[in-house]
């Protein structure tokens, strides 16, 4: 489910790209086609990052990365003003 909901946000980020370069010549002035891809990973984990790196590489032909939206967050139910110290390093320590 939440891959669907990134690959929606690269979607739209796609076309809003294709919108402004209308002109194929304006493409070829910054020498690329920009696009957005929308991969899952778990930042805690190095088997991830390996596999989002070579998923960039592998799958995608891309060698070199301009913007990273990183998106992490974790979750600890609690109300603001009881929250325990490792509650908050639960959602912040990621």
């Amino acid at each position: 489910k939440g891959s669907d909901k990134l690959q929606s946000a690269a979607d739209e980020i796609n076309a809003f790209i294709q919108s402004t370069f209308k002109n194929p010549s304006e493409l070829e002035a910054i020498a690329c086609t920009p696009k957005c891809i929308a991969i899952k990973l778990d930042i805690r984990c190095s088997a991830s990052i390996k596999q989002f790196i070579d998923t960039l590489r592998d799958e995608h032909n891309v060698h070199m990365v301009d913007y990273l939206v990183n998106n992490a967050g974790g979750q600890y139910m609690s109300d603001l003003h009881s929250i325990t110290e490792k509650g908050w390093k639960s959602v912040i320590d990621l």
